[in-house]
């Protein structure tokens, strides 16, 4: 029997969970990979078909945002400044930014940062999509 979406989201979520990571950006970055999948699981009922190509399943994730900036401004992820330094920064970094009250950088604002985070999140998850499917449609 073929697995409906909210299995195969399950599976890609197991993947995502099982994926080294080596520092404060990959940890968050798999964190919100995870809090993605899981708040497109509970969207679902259990009769949503699987999911064959990547664009729907993005589109899916995506939640109505047109690309990962808009789905970090428009309040999808985390929405303060302190708690988006705290997901991305190490213990350092984070004094360093007096815990998010200052800016990242010159060039970006921390809902920046998180678009940016979250588009790595999307290509973990692209990853473990394809390793499932054996395929990058």
């Amino acid at each position: 029997m073929e697995k409906n979406l909210k299995e195969q989201l399950k599976a890609i979520y197991e993947k995502v969970k099982c994926s080294k990571t080596r520092s404060c950006w990959s940890r968050g970055v798999r964190e919100s990979a995870l809090t993605i999948l899981d708040d497109a699981v509970t969207m679902l009922d259990d009769t949503a078909s699987r999911i064959e190509k990547w664009a729907d399943l993005e589109e899916l994730l995506l939640n109505g945002a047109n690309n990962w900036p808009q789905f970090s401004y428009d309040g999808n992820a985390l929405i303060y400044d302190v708690q988006i330094a705290a997901a991305f920064c190490t213990p350092s970094e984070l004094i360093k930014k007096d815990y998010g009250r200052l800016g990242p950088n010159s060039r970006e604002i921390w809902m920046d940062v998180q678009a940016r985070a979250l588009y790595q999140s999307a290509w973990l998850i692209r990853d473990a999509f394809a390793k499932l499917t054996q395929c990058y449609k």
